[in-house]
């Protein structure tokens, strides 16, 4: 703040301050509240021309006084602290816990944070008193955020953050805090055994599990939470939270909607999570990400149906990393969209590129996890890419699991319902394998159902396997769907199919997964076939 010859009077008045309250030189860097009360302040108040007076101390106490109500008035941050104002202790006491609420409150949901739950933690190992340690974060929330908005997110984690904070945990010597993002913390004290630390969590994951309304839309929220113990998994607090994060992980790479308790032989898994998530980033333009077609066939006939477009990843050091572990780490770290993206366009340039040689047109399917098909962006992406390349929508097949489609229904709902209507064939990918509803079939616009192969394998001498296998079939052609086989492998099981009339077969029996140039070769054989045919 500058007076009307340009000098500096916040800097102007603390010198003068201090020589009122007769600081030497070597003091005026070691002031402290101590010693201010109300006769200071009038005196203090003389050196004011004009607005305000600020005066700093070295305990980082910023002390505003002011003969103008006006001026209160246009600094909407201390609107309302002048008439609350009877002493200078009481203006003290205000500001400094105007500090320790930043310093230790979350600003969105007044929860506690992350801070104030190490203090508690460091006076719970002051009395020797042993605590559990929980990382509590809500699955799927960035799809949250790309559907509804940021100003929506926020106000669903306040109502989220009043609800889990209201389940009694105070009772039991349990404190929620909010760290970041979509992410809470709950320490318990007393908790000395995994037994009780289950109990609670259990209890926890059944509170939340469960269709919330978010602004008149339906959401299917679950959670995954991690948990360590004081004393058995570590004494400082930050080793245990960090430990209770990896337990967490581990039970987003399990499935989510759980809760699992730290191992030791997480840690490890940890790290390698960290080194594989960091190099994935590198495999795209890297060129270390290959697509493989697998075949599918007419069970009936034996023609070539279609291509299911698989991902692979060939590690320069590790060789071909599994799928399975590369895709949860994808769609943990948000990347899945980037390599669906290019899977979309990659799988497609490679049809145009089989079409302008001359050889058969068959369909393509393409797996999209969930975050991918319930962006709002998916219809377009998909559109741009086959109307760029001159592909017919009819030739590309979009495969869903159950889980996917569960988790945010009436968003997927939507836009596999533009799919279909722009032509596209909607798959319902490794059915049984998530909740397994036919009900589910009648709400969304599938064309397609894919069989988890699991099924399959558990048919062999299983009379009731074998009954719920040909039930799913009958039932799926009742609803005009086709039905696919996954995992076929023997002709023991491709002779089932057969008998109970399921429509297209995928596995080994067939044709394991290829690279491109092998599918060209198959291509060119099943033109070297209808020529025999035909001679």
């Amino acid at each position: 703040m500058n007076d009307s010859k340009n000098r500096n009077q916040k800097r102007r008045k603390n010198r003068l301050y201090k020589r009122y309250r007769k600081y030497k030189k070597n003091q005026r860097n070691f002031m402290s509240t101590k010693g201010l009360n109300f006769e200071t302040c009038k005196v203090t108040l003389i050196y004011l021309l004009t607005g305000a007076l600020w005066i700093t101390v070295s305990d980082k106490v910023l002390l505003i006084f002011t003969k103008d109500i006006q001026v209160l008035k246009q600094m909407q941050l201390y609107k309302g602290w002048f008439y609350v104002i009877v002493t200078a202790a009481i203006f003290c006491y205000i500001i400094r816990r105007s500090f320790q609420s930043l310093t230790y409150y979350d600003r969105l949901t007044g929860l506690p944070n992350r801070a104030y739950l190490e203090q508690e933690a460091l006076k719970a190992a002051r009395h020797n008193q042993k605590y559990a340690v929980i990382i509590l974060d809500i699955d799927n929330f960035k799809h949250l955020n790309d559907i509804m908005g940021y100003e929506t997110s926020d106000n669903f984690i306040k109502e989220f953050a009043m609800d889990i904070s209201a389940y009694q945990f105070e009772s039991k010597g349990g404190i929620v805090a909010k760290i970041i993002g979509n992410e809470f913390a709950i320490l318990i004290k007393g908790v000395e055994e995994t037994r009780t630390l289950c109990e609670q969590l259990d209890y926890l994951l059944k509170k939340i599990r469960g269709q919330w309304e978010i602004e008149e839309n339906q959401f299917f929220i679950t959670v995954s939470m991690g948990a360590s113990l004081y004393g058995e998994h570590g004494t400082e607090f930050k080793t245990l939270m960090q430990r209770a994060e990896i337990a967490m992980f581990e039970q987003k790479a399990k499935g989510k909607d759980g809760f699992t308790i730290f191992e030791n032989c997480m840690h490890l898994n940890s790290i390698k999570f960290i080194q594989l998530s960091n190099r994935l980033r590198e495999a795209l333009p890297n060129k270390e990400l290959l697509l493989y077609f697998q075949p599918q066939y007419d069970i009936r006939t034996g023609e070539l149906f279609g291509l299911e477009a698989l991902i692979r990843w060939n590690h320069p050091t590790k060789g071909f990393i599994p799928p399975i572990e590369f895709i949860s780490i994808a769609e943990k770290t948000g990347y899945i969209v980037e390599l669906s993206e290019w899977t979309l366009k990659t799988a497609i340039e490679q049809k145009r590129e089989w079409d302008k040689k001359g050889l058969p047109s068959v369909k393509i399917a393409i797996n999209m996890s969930g975050c991918v098909i319930t962006n709002t962006k998916v219809f377009e992406n998909i559109c741009n890419i086959l109307d760029e390349l001159k592909i017919q929508p009819g030739e590309i097949e979009v495969e869903v699991t159950e889980t996917a489609v569960m988790m945010e229904l009436d968003k997927a709902k939507i836009h596999l319902q533009k799919l279909k209507e722009y032509g596209i064939s909607i798959a319902i990918d490794d059915f049984g394998s998530g909740y397994s509803s036919l009900n589910y079939l009648n709400l969304l616009p599938f064309d397609i159902l894919k069989i988890d192969y699991e099924f399959l394998n558990k048919i062999k001498n299983k009379e009731d396997e074998s009954l719920i296998y040909q039930t799913i079939i009958r039932l799926a052609h009742d609803m005009n769907l086709s039905v696919i086989a996954e995992g076929v492998e023997t002709i023991e099981q491709l002779e089932f199919l057969k008998k109970y009339q399921c429509d297209i077969g995928q596995g080994y029996y067939y044709c394991k997964p290829i690279p491109a140039i092998e599918i060209e070769k198959l291509l060119l054989s099943e033109i070297s076939m209808v020529h025999e045919t035909l001679d």
